[in-house]
């Protein structure tokens, strides 16, 4: 009891203004093909699309009464163009930048535009962090390949909550959503689905 009042003081005395940085854990993806690929990012989130969040929010970061307080990325950027840059990293591949509310036809459309051998359009239907004592991680993320024409080739779609387990402070939230995400985009994009169909 004393070890959570603890943890719930210290996430008080500094629940505001949290920033995650999602940029420096790339997932490990597998690629084996001579084609190029570029990568584009959706962000399908509700409350984003809505513009009650910004496209830069990540998640909850709660104080001692249970209170939230925004999270966002470390670069003040959209989320979307931080997955896309780690996704690109992983496969070695460039990314395609997809402006805030492209619809899904115009997004295929710019990732055509690049020339690319393989188009790979993630979208993010779910992406939080919800932190109080423990971290809770909602998600939801689908991936679809596409051949350079536009032609669907192969889809994958994961979703659900997690929970990351307890911390004490709200600097250690930031990595173990970074190690989150990791093992999520892994997990999609490492998928037979999608990876046989980028050769």
């Amino acid at each position: 009891m004393i070890a959570i009042l603890l943890a719930a003081y210290a996430l008080t005395a500094c629940a505001v203004g949290n920033t995650y940085d999602y940029r420096t854990t790339p997932p490990n993806l597998t690629a084996s093909s001579a084609r190029s690929l570029t990568v584009g990012v959706l962000d399908q989130r509700p409350y984003v699309l809505s513009k009650d969040k910004a496209p830069s929010f990540v998640g909850l970061q709660r104080a001692a009464l249970g209170n939230p307080w925004n999270v966002n990325t470390i670069s003040r950027g959209p989320l979307a163009d931080e997955f896309a840059s780690i996704i690109a990293d992983g496969y070695k591949a460039k990314s395609t930048p997809l402006p805030f509310r492209t619809p899904e036809g115009d997004a295929i459309t710019r990732l055509k535009a690049s020339g690319a051998g393989r188009l790979l359009l993630v979208t993010v239907f779910e992406w939080k962090t919800d932190t109080y004592v423990r971290v809770a991680l909602h998600y939801d993320l689908a991936a679809k390949i596409y051949d350079t024409s536009g032609r669907l080739l192969g889809t994958n779609r994961i979703k659900g909550r997690d929970n990351l387990g307890p911390v004490t402070l709200p600097a250690q939230v930031g990595p173990l959503a970074a190690s989150a995400a990791k093992r999520k985009f892994e997990h999609l994009l490492n998928a037979p689905a999608i990876q046989q169909n980028l050769q």
